[in-house]
């Protein structure tokens, strides 16, 4: 049987980490409203060379020596600086063509590219352009405005509709990583002593999770070893390390929930049943688990909250009581172990 790990949880109430500031800058506003631009975008026949951005339907033949490693008929392509589609360097080439008109080009294929038979190589290109077309982006006025939605009757309502969106985005972002950094600084503030036998059941369960995820993939894990350049034992050795950070997020968080008398209330649990099952539909829901999940939700803002110096804790005999109380049931443990043996 498992021993109850070791831990001195006296210190929790001490971590202190303040949550970073939220600050919207008129550049974020613009960044959004031209993201809204481009979802109106339009594309409009031109009469002109080509230009980078401009979209163009494409006939192109590509070889390696005698090797035909492209051959599309009419395709759309839309011209990105600096775009790997299909080789560095392809769009650049495509730049000052007229529609109606053939060019040829060559370009060195990259040393890392996947296909290590053409690697390395020149590829010569022979293309054709036609319909040439220039993205037209909506004039930004407040027609512009009404059109996005949500009852923006000008620019400048969508601006700060804008600016609040952002603020909210931003401040919801601040909050979890400022969660998942508090949890991090308790897990390397405190020494869990973990008995061996439940870190290579973790690693085992890891390893389980891993096989399911290469088998929906339909990856042999043999092939994945290959892949990876290790042996199964290897990988297993390089788990150990999460094994540890998960155990020790995971009974932190448990412990701490008892100290701070965290419950889930009846009325909590439905409300998330009913959200998830409006999510998942039929599919089956575990209450345990969504009761867990719920506990440790809480839990892990109460150390937040305790992080962020909100309030005064009134815990501290507590944490000290438990403290003093956990070391000698470890000790009795390894003694009951010992005599078992």
């Amino acid at each position: 049987v498992p021993l109850t790990p070791n831990v001195d949880l006296s210190h929790y109430t001490d971590l202190r980490l303040e949550v970073e500031p939220v600050s919207i800058s008129d550049d974020d506003v613009n960044t959004r409203i031209e993201q809204e631009r481009e979802k109106q975008a339009t594309w409009e026949p031109v009469e002109r060379a080509v230009s980078m951005e401009d979209m163009i339907a494409l006939t192109v033949e590509g070889k390696v020596d005698q090797k035909t490693i492209l051959k599309e008929d009419n395709i759309p392509y839309v011209l990105e600086k600096d775009s790997a589609r299909p080789l560095p360097g392809f769009a650049e080439n495509l730049v000052g063509l007229v529609s109606g008109k053939s060019g040829e080009f060559s370009i060195s294929i990259p040393d890392d590219h996947p296909d290590t038979s053409i690697a390395g190589q020149a590829a010569n290109f022979s293309v054709s352009v036609e319909d040439i077309k220039e993205k037209k982006l909506p004039e930004l006025d407040d027609e512009f405005a009404k059109s996005v939605g949500n009852d923006h009757p000008d620019l400048n309502t969508l601006k700060e509709s804008i600016q609040s969106e952002l603020t909210i985005e931003a401040e919801q972002r601040n909050t979890n990583s400022h969660r998942e950094s508090v949890i991090d600084k308790l897990i390397d503030s405190t020494s869990v002593e973990l008995p061996s036998v439940t870190i290579e059941q973790e690693i085992s369960y890891m390893e389980a999770e891993r096989n399911v995820f290469l088998q929906r993939m339909n990856i042999r894990v043999d092939d994945y070893m290959q892949s990876m350049g290790k042996t199964v034992d290897e990988a297993r050795s390089e788990m150990r390390e999460d094994a540890l950070k998960r155990l020790k997020r995971s009974f932190l968080i448990s412990k701490i929930g008892e100290l701070e008398n965290i419950t889930v209330s009846e009325e909590e649990l439905e409300k998330r049943v009913d959200v998830l099952k409006t999510s998942r539909g039929n599919q089956k829901i575990d209450i345990d688990s969504v009761r867990q999940s719920l506990l440790t939700e809480k839990t892990v803002d109460r150390l937040a909250e305790i992080a962020k110096d909100q309030e005064n804790s009134e815990n501290v005999d507590v944490v000290e009581e438990y403290s003093s109380q956990s070391s000698s049931e470890a000790t009795q443990g390894d003694d009951d172990a010992n005599n078992a043996n």
